[in-house]
């Protein structure tokens, strides 16, 4: 690798998934990237989420089918991650508008991969890998430290709910994300008066039932 004999402090390295042209030395990127951290270099690099080679098992809206993947165990040697966030409507708007592709090619990617539900898990999918970096780098600050005490360092989730019975699809959401990042889960209702039917107050009860469970 050309970089090596020149001993930089730092190379920067774009689209971490991609495959590398025929002849080169590796035959993906990310090891270019792991040997040059191996030889005391420093690397800033990016990836689209799509990318990384794990699959949302619980949320059952996407499954990656990439071929240009990066295996996850290879983001844990990063020191930091960044995360440039978009809603799904914000990112679909500016596909609307023509600022990622032209939009004849746009419309057609709206239908097929950057569909909503699509979008949401790959968000989500973000979410958790940042998440478990903040919390690997708060463990290893507390062992260099040598601080042994709790420090009350814990995610809550919260889900209001009504008698409607799409609220168990809501509380079943909200059990996946919480158990996914080991946080507190909570179901939050407010009485109200149109619930005090004897049909409402049977399903809130289902609702209530499932919560527990």
């Amino acid at each position: 690798m050309r970089f090596l004999p020149a001993k930089p402090q730092v190379v920067l390295v774009d689209e971490l998934a991609h495959t590398n042209v025929e002849g080169s030395k590796h035959k993906k990127r990310y090891e270019d990237v792991l040997e040059l951290l191996d030889a005391g270099i420093d690397v800033l690099s990016t990836m689209n989420v799509q990318h990384l080679e794990v699959r949302l098992h619980r949320t059952g809206h996407y499954r990656n089918t990439s071929r240009e993947t990066v295996p996850d165990w290879v983001l844990k040697r990063a020191d930091e991650i960044v995360m440039a966030d978009l809603t799904p409507e914000a990112l679909q708007m500016r596909m609307k508008r023509g600022d990622i592709y032209p939009i004849d090619r746009a419309e057609r990617a709206l239908g097929n991969f950057f569909r909503r539900g699509n979008l949401m898990a790959l968000r989500e999918l973000a979410l958790r890998q940042v998440t478990n970096a903040v919390d690997r780098n708060l463990d290893a600050y507390l062992k260099v430290k040598k601080i042994d005490q709790n420090w009350g360092v814990r995610e809550r989730i919260a889900v209001s709910i009504s008698s409607n019975p799409a609220a168990q699809q809501l509380i079943a959401r909200g059990a996946r994300l919480a158990e996914g990042i080991d946080a507190d889960f909570f179901v939050v209702y407010v009485e109200r008066e149109s619930d005090k039917t004897p049909e409402n107050q049977k399903t809130l009860a289902a609702n209530c039932a499932l919560q527990q469970t």
